[in-house]
């Protein structure tokens, strides 16, 4: 398979389950109850962008936007980590 065709064929998901964890460094493992979160949240995105639909409360809704914050959080701190952690 050519990188262009794998880099084209790669989703959001497989960036999120797959190379994300295994690009963490070893000092710095990846948390899975925030990947399941994000995963949550991208399931309810494509639902409403798919269907037009939101089936999420606010409290639902505020718990996606803790979710992302956390994981936002979790991706700079493992930037800062040295090189030579990896």
């Amino acid at each position: 398979m050519k990188l262009r065709e794998l880099e084209r064929d790669i989703t959001f998901s497989h960036m999120l389950n797959i190379f994300l964890p295994a690009l963490y460094p070893k000092t710095c493992e990846a948390d899975d109850r925030i990947i399941a979160a994000v995963n949550e949240l991208s399931k309810a995105r494509n639902t409403f962008m798919h269907s037009g639909k939101c089936e999420h409360t606010r409290s639902t809704v505020r718990r996606f936007y803790e979710n992302t914050e956390k994981f936002l959080r979790r991706m700079e701190t493992s930037r800062q980590i040295e090189p030579s952690a990896l």
